[in-house]
């Protein structure tokens, strides 16, 4: 065998084993990319939202606000009523005492009719208020309320968290009592918001 022979299975041998290198290494890494780890175990908290929020003292006290905002505004309109019926009565009864109406008459019962329009503008405009003050202390309270759920859930090494109800009905048919974390989120809410703050919405006489 000549030297140009030699060379030629020399080549052939190291062309070799690079190629089976080459394909060993890819195999490997390939291997590396496409192997998916599998999912982490669920650990499950159970929250029943219905009960914290007939329970919750922040509920209760938004609820309590509601009414108190609502009584107010409807004394005030009630007061504002009265007020232009009772001059739109005096305003009747003179007409009724003088057929010929005069300039007079007619300036008051523009000036009421004014009044009127004013009312009714603002009692639209307090409505619109008092609904946007309503919004925004709910929203205040269910932020805190995840908030809350987050940190317990974090606390606990929770990963998956369900609410037992939906609209007050009952979603979860069985959940042991370990997994409800429904008191751990009602103390805390307590204690972060016993009450909520709003400024009172009134009417502008």
């Amino acid at each position: 065998m000549d030297c140009t022979s030699n060379k030629k299975v020399f080549l052939s041998i190291v062309t070799g084993i690079i190629v089976t290198l080459t394909l060993s290494f890819g195999f490997v890494f390939y291997n590396k990319k496409t192997t998916i780890s599998p999912p982490p175990s669920a650990a499950i908290g159970i929250v029943n939202l219905s009960i914290i929020r007939n329970e919750g003292l922040a509920f209760k006290n938004f609820k309590e606000h509601i009414e108190s905002q609502y009584k107010l505004f409807h004394s005030q309109i009630l007061n504002e009523e009265t007020e232009l019926r009772k001059s739109y009565k005096a305003i009747k009864q003179l007409e009724s005492s003088s057929p010929k109406a005069t300039s007079d008459l007619e300036e008051k019962r523009k000036e009421i009719d004014s009044k009127v329009l004013v009312l009714e503008k603002t009692i639209r405009e307090k409505k619109d208020k008092l609904n946007s003050s309503f919004t925004t202390i709910r929203n205040e309270i269910e932020d805190t309320i995840q908030e809350i759920i987050v940190e317990v859930a974090r606390k606990h090494n929770l990963n998956l968290i369900f609410n037992a109800t939906i609209m007050d009905a009952p979603v979860v048919l069985y959940g042991g009592q370990e997994l409800d974390i429904t008191p751990y989120i009602l103390e805390e809410l307590d204690r972060r918001l016993p009450v909520v703050h709003a400024e009172p919405v009134t009417v502008a006489k």
